[in-house]
């Protein structure tokens, strides 16, 4: 039974501690072959499990009335030629969701037609925008109570100005569910995109949310950013985009995103559209596409689907490439658990293989997750002269965050714990943070830094790097004499009584 818990829109969700969509089609002489033209297809049906599907006898898929959450993988491996020299491991501009740990940035865009290119037959009113972002909310509190019930630091941040309605020429719902080749709605995001500002030519529909998407992440300085475009269909009324997905004349779609990233597609519908007749139901919905969207996998059986015929209960997904183990099969995989979110789509349960393929896994058990279970390096190019004529010790350096790895196709070692450097004077000193070269400890790759020391003499530094965990490098140290006529400042502060007579 699903609780039905109200949350107002906030701005900040916080909790310490490709191509996945849904459709339906009424037309019983779809089979197998029909779905299965590309290898990036997998297919499953959603709860109540009806399939046109041939299925094992002893399966519950069975009949022509179709509720269908498709995945499809963005598996590109030029991803690793993409990566800037200059950002070490930090994740590309084009990798935007690879786990579902740290600061994730939400844009919620809302394109408004302007009858530009098409008639518009859709308007946005503040309270259809009000359910939408309610509904939206509600899933991203969902997957931050997930996170907390397990120990894992996730923040979602919708900024302080969106949700976006944004312009565009076409009116969304009257197009053709899906990205080429297999529907129209790369048109409707490009030309969204364009009205924007993100109308770079040389960059594709997918490239430009990409980009859009990598941009907020800078901004809000997050780990992660993802894009929710929600569609109105409120006068079109049955929940689903334009018939024809796939080239199949009755095929039609409510609601998708690409895994993992950079976006999520639905409409305001879309729950009743996916025969869910209660439209509150759409939370349901954005809180499956948000698991895809960060790579995890459908559950449910079906021929061609993430855990139908080709895809065993072995089958692995996600930045760590975690497998399908509870997948509705025969014979049964390691769990059977149909309450599962990425099996029915209802928020019941997260079951163990949905959240290791999201990244919350800690194999070593020492309360990290492995993405985030990662060691610095600190490699000194070029040391201060010895001996200094200055007090500012400056130090030609790479501190890098060395990556937790990654097996699975399409993915590349990442990380997104920030680095440091520490030093200390002598064996037994404390420790102290560094002078950034560039300003500012806020990236998984830093280079150079500077230490200040303002009395002259012979001194041992000892060097370290630090990563947002607390792991540290190897410990590296040098010997410096200093002797330097520089005036050296020395600023006495007032001692400041407070009102209780003690000393501040």
């Amino acid at each position: 039974m699903k609780l039905r818990t109200r949350f107002f829109f906030v701005l900040v969700l916080t909790v310490a501690g490709g191509f996945a969509f849904l459709w339906f089609v009424n037309s019983p002489s779809m089979v197998a072959q029909d779905l299965s033209v590309t290898n990036m297809v997998f297919v499953s049906p959603l709860a109540p499990f009806r399939s046109p599907i041939t299925a094992p006898t002893d399966r519950r898929v069975v009949s022509d009335d179709t509720k269908w959450l498709f995945a499809h993988d963005v598996v590109d491996n030029s991803y690793e030629t993409m990566r800037s020299p200059a950002d070490g491991f930090a994740p590309p501009w084009n990798r935007t969701s690879d786990f579902m740990i740290g600061r994730v940035v939400v844009g919620i865009i809302l394109p408004e037609s302007n009858g530009a290119t098409m008639p518009s037959t859709e308007n946005w009113t503040s309270g259809e925008i009000s359910f939408t972002v309610q509904e939206i909310t509600q899933a991203l509190q969902w997957w931050t109570q997930q996170a907390s019930n397990r120990g894992i630091s996730l923040e979602f941040v919708i900024p302080a100005d969106h949700p976006l309605t944004v312009a565009t020429g076409y009116e969304p719902i009257k197009m053709i569910g899906l990205e080429e080749p297999f529907g129209e709605a790369h048109i409707w995001v490009s030309d969204t995109m364009a009205h924007l500002g993100y109308s770079d030519p040389g960059m594709n529909y997918l490239q430009r949310v990409q980009q859009y998407d990598d941009d907020l992440r800078r901004t809000y300085h997050a780990d992660w950013a993802f894009t929710i475009f929600a569609v109105n269909g409120t006068n079109d009324g049955d929940g689903a985009f334009a018939p024809g997905s796939w080239g199949i004349p009755n095929a039609v779609v409510v609601a998708w995103a690409r895994r993992p990233g950079p976006y999520t597609i639905v409409n305001n519908l879309s729950s009743i559209g996916a025969n869910w007749s209660d439209k509150f139901y759409l939370d349901n919905i954005i809180a499956h596409e948000i698991g895809h969207v960060f790579g995890a996998a459908d559950e449910v059986w079906a021929d061609g689907s993430d855990c139908g015929t080709g895809s065993e209960c072995t089958t692995k997904f996600g930045y760590l490439s975690v497998e399908n183990q509870n997948c509705d099969r025969t014979p049964q995989c390691a769990i059977d658990r149909p309450d599962c979110v990425m099996r029915v789509g209802d928020l019941v349960y997260l079951c163990p293989y949905s959240t290791g393929q999201v990244g919350w896994r800690d194999s070593d058990s020492d309360g990290l997750p492995d993405p985030v279970d990662t060691v610095p390096q600190l490699t000194i190019t070029s040391y201060p002269s010895n001996p200094s004529s200055s007090h500012i010790l400056s130090y030609s350096a790479e501190i890098t965050d060395i990556p937790y790895p990654t097996t699975q196709s399409g993915y590349v070692p990442v990380s997104t714990n920030t680095v440091s450097v520490q030093y200390r004077i002598g064996a037994t000193g404390s420790w102290i943070t560094a002078i950034p070269g560039d300003g500012a400890w806020d990236s998984s790759y830093e280079e150079n830094f500077r230490i200040a020391i303002f009395d002259n003499g012979t001194y041992t530094i000892y060097l370290r790097a630090i990563n947002r965990v607390g792991h540290t490098s190897a410990v590296t140290s040098h010997t410096i004499t200093i002797n330097s006529s520089d005036p050296v400042y020395r600023v006495q502060l007032p001692l400041v009584l407070r009102s209780n007579g003690t000393s501040n």
